[in-house]
């Protein structure tokens, strides 16, 4: 194979891999996110309490969630920001 097919190969492999998982992240079950709905729209009435008093801090979760999980699993996504440092 030539470098350009290989260069190809490599983008659309990692193209594939990012939007699985985006969409795997998705379905993580807070309110403002696919999942959260899903298990909205299949629970009980407990749980549709719960979920109507937390989806005002649904985005807040997620960016903890997203800041959080960058930092213990490698470099934090926020490291070049001098706002977060």
């Amino acid at each position: 194979m030539d470098v350009e097919n290989v260069f190809m190969t490599i983008f659309f492999l990692y193209a594939y891999l990012i939007n699985l998982l985006l969409g795997l992240f998705n379905l993580i079950p807070i309110t403002p996110l696919d999942g959260g709905r899903i298990i909205y729209s299949f629970s009980g009435k407990k749980v549709m309490e719960f979920y109507n008093k937390i989806e005002k801090y649904g985005i807040l979760i997620i960016f903890a969630i997203v800041y959080l999980g960058s930092t213990v699993f490698g470099t934090g996504i926020f490291d070049n920001c001098r706002f977060f440092s």
